[in-house]
């Protein structure tokens, strides 16, 4: 980890991207290279963390449900997206998945891999 630290300090314009720091036990900021050449991005559910950012955060939120059941319904290819039976199927998945965006193209992804297979 220290070299690629090292290695990224002596560059310009890197990103480094740090996904799914949500363990309070983890210090973040061990991870961040010297200097000011680069950008970090980081996700994280821990609002707290809002400390390290020096250019703001962004707070990701809910999908309108009916939003989030047309997104699924199209990534998902179904062809009359209005359809209620569909619409009824896709809100029991879309609710479990918390109307998240990611969380809904990263199933959807899962579901037609595993149907293509």
């Amino acid at each position: 980890m220290n070299s690629i630290k090292t290695w990224l300090s002596a560059k310009d314009d890197w990103l480094l991207i740090i996904d799914n720091a949500d363990d309070r036990k983890v210090d973040v900021s061990k991870f961040f290279p010297a200097g000011n050449r680069g950008s970090i991005v980081f996700t994280t559910r821990l609002p707290d963390y809002q400390q390290y950012g020096t250019v703001g955060f962004c707070q990701v939120d809910k999908m309108d449900p009916e939003d989030a059941i047309t997104l699924l319904l199209r990534r998902s290819g179904v062809s009359d997206i209005r359809d209620m039976e569909r619409r009824a199927l896709a809100a029991d998945i879309v609710e479990v998945l918390g109307y998240l965006a990611l969380a809904i193209i990263q199933a959807e992804a899962v579901c037609n891999k595993r149907f293509a297979a």
